[in-house]
């Protein structure tokens, strides 16, 4: 979703409006080429789509990801869950996270909107 040394995202398509008002990212795996997010780049953003010809929004930044950056290899386990709750709901088509991603490469193993 990026080339080398640009911010990265992984989105899903809600299939049609949803009302979100929780985002929750899974980590995916880690080697040591990559897997993770550098936040001394960039903190993860959470966007929304709010319709197919809309632009993507920022609707809230995941502060709960560890601080770490490309030269080190976090401690974190495969689908380890980091969640944000939105300052208001927001009815969108998608979501995506977009951050800078540590070494060569992130990885995702879920993003996933709530209701509640």
């Amino acid at each position: 979703s990026n080339k080398r040394g640009e911010p990265g995202w992984f989105a899903v398509a809600l299939g049609r409006p949803q009302q979100i008002s929780r985002v929750v990212f899974r980590h995916g795996s880690l080697t040591p080429a990559g897997g993770w997010f550098d936040i001394s780049r960039m903190v993860p953003q959470i966007q929304v789509k709010t319709d197919e010809k809309a632009d993507w929004t920022t609707v809230a930044r995941l502060t709960s990801y560890p601080w770490v950056d490309y030269t080190m290899i976090p401690n974190l386990r495969d689908g380890q869950p980091f969640e944000v709750k939105l300052s208001a709901p927001v009815t969108a088509v998608a979501i995506r996270i977009l951050a800078q991603p540590g070494r060569g490469y992130a990885s995702c193993a879920e993003l996933s909107g709530y209701s509640e």
